[in-house]
């Protein structure tokens, strides 16, 4: 599936580019960002002061109210300039956006509530400067770092590039977006973020990058991922329900081939649900998950969900919460 970009309209779009000078830099850096100019001061400089210089930094101003230009305190940083976009996009249509003029021939991300570490992009690129054309992906683990600094490693399985990579990835995603240096060509070859996904659109990208390029993995944290409120992966679980669906539309067939694959996903479009308060649809998902892979999940999902959404909800944190403390 090929994800193009809509064209934006001149009135929602400007671009403030200041005394921008860098036409053919090696990386171009996407960094959207909404209403959170005290978060977006420390994300780009982690960027601004790697290492590799060699970069421009893009920041798609994704209709906050007041504009992220001042918060960036760069100014006479040449490789900075600003995109506004004077109504919010979302996350795929703003990475979308600043994808359209991105120079470099390699692409990486941050997220405005992120922070690289110094040597992230220098580490990267000395691999991605020297690799095969099919290497697509360059990333590296991350820290999760909660609002008291604590700091623990995020998931990293055990795989390399190729048909169990993939797989892996179809089961969840483990590559934090800021982690990832992309290679232009992947784009070109299997398009741009979905535009109708409001969250998880980095994990569908990466599901079909992965079934064309190879990855690589520098195998040493190099981003803090900071625990924040108005965080991605804290997205309604309606619009949970929706990004998952629309996933196994786009990969049904990878998806569907994988029986423990499948049920998770309609396990996963279930539990959203059911949270959410469509019960009656939440349990229809839940049959198709045990039907196509019975398990103690669905049928607890499947079980609950007769109890009303309230405590539907109540119950599946319990069961979280003994499932992590087992």
């Amino acid at each position: 599936m090929f994800f193009k970009t809509e064209a934006s309209p001149a009135a929602a779009m400007r671009s403030r580019s200041g005394c921008y000078a860098l036409p053919m830099p090696a990386v171009s850096v996407i960094l959207p960002t909404h209403d959170r100019p005290e978060l977006l001061t420390r994300s780009a400089r982690s960027v601004l002061e790697q290492s590799f210089e060699d970069l421009e930094l893009i920041v798609v101003d994704d209709g906050s109210r007041v504009p992220a230009e001042g918060a960036l305190r760069c100014p006479e940083d040449r490789r900075t300039r600003v995109l506004r976009s004077d109504v919010p996009l979302g996350p795929a249509r703003a990475r979308n956006l600043g994808l359209e003029v991105a120079a470099g021939d390699w692409i990486a991300f941050q997220d405005d509530d992120d922070e690289w570490l110094p040597g992230k992009l220098e580490r990267q690129m000395e691999s991605a400067l020297r690799a095969d054309p099919r290497l697509g992906v360059v990333y590296c683990p991350f820290w999760r770092v909660g609002r008291d600094g604590s700091r623990i490693p995020a998931r990293h399985p055990e795989v390399s590039s190729g048909q169990a990579f993939h797989e892996e990835l179809l089961r969840g995603n483990f590559i934090g977006l800021p982690t990832a240096v992309v290679r232009r060509g992947c784009f070109e070859e299997v398009g741009r973020f979905d535009p109708a996904l409001r969250c998880f659109e980095d994990w569908e990208l990466f599901i079909r990058i992965a079934a064309r390029f190879d990855f690589e993995c520098i195998d040493e944290p190099l981003v803090q991922a900071h625990d924040s409120p108005s965080s991605i992966n804290k997205a309604d679980s309606a619009i949970q329900a929706e990004a998952f669906r629309r996933i196994l539309d786009n990969h049904r067939e990878a998806i569907e081939a994988n029986p423990s694959v499948h049920a998770d996903f309609m396990f996963h479009i279930a539990h959203h649900l059911c949270m959410s308060g469509d019960l009656r649809r939440g349990r229809e998902f839940a049959g198709r998950a045990l039907r196509v892979r019975p398990s103690l999940r669905g049928a607890v999902t499947l079980a609950t969900s007769f109890f009303g959404g309230g405590a539907y909800r109540i119950l599946a944190r319990l069961y979280d919460d003994l499932r992590r403390a087992g």
